[in-house]
């Protein structure tokens, strides 16, 4: 099977500038939140038996990108929030774990451009209006 047709594609997917330690369930605290922007991208195909969304991102070098690096260590405990942009407009918040990056579980890719994320809670998805 082409994993590439598996992939979902961004356009855009932002970082909480500061630590998000409880669940969001109102909207409106979504569009408050201080977003710093990774990049663009795809997510990932999980592997079988695999619950954590993976995502790749097309650009390396970004404030985005440092912020990722910043939440992602094992000592960090905090939680985040997350948006992601889809193609169609709609955009899905999530709060989690940068989990790590997929070069350190053991997968030859450029570093930094792959990231494990561990959701804590459904993600509200805004659909375009």
């Amino acid at each position: 099977m082409n994993t590439i047709a598996k992939q979902r594609k961004f356009t855009a997917f932002y970082i909480s500038a500061t630590t998000m330690n409880e669940d969001v369930t109102d909207v409106s605290t979504w569009g408050a939140v201080d977003w710093i922007s990774v990049a663009k991208g795809v997510s990932l195909p999980r592997p079988t038996g695999f619950e954590d969304p993976i995502y790749r991102f097309l650009t390396n070098g970004s404030t985005g990108m440092d912020a990722l690096n910043i939440a992602c260590p094992v000592e960090n405990n905090n939680s985040y929030g997350f948006k992601v942009v889809r193609l169609d407009g709609s955009i899905e918040y999530n709060r989690g774990f940068v989990v790590d990056s997929v070069e350190a579980v053991g997968r030859d890719i450029a570093p930094d451009s792959e990231y494990i994320f561990g959701w804590h809670q459904a993600p509200p998805v805004v659909p375009v209006s």
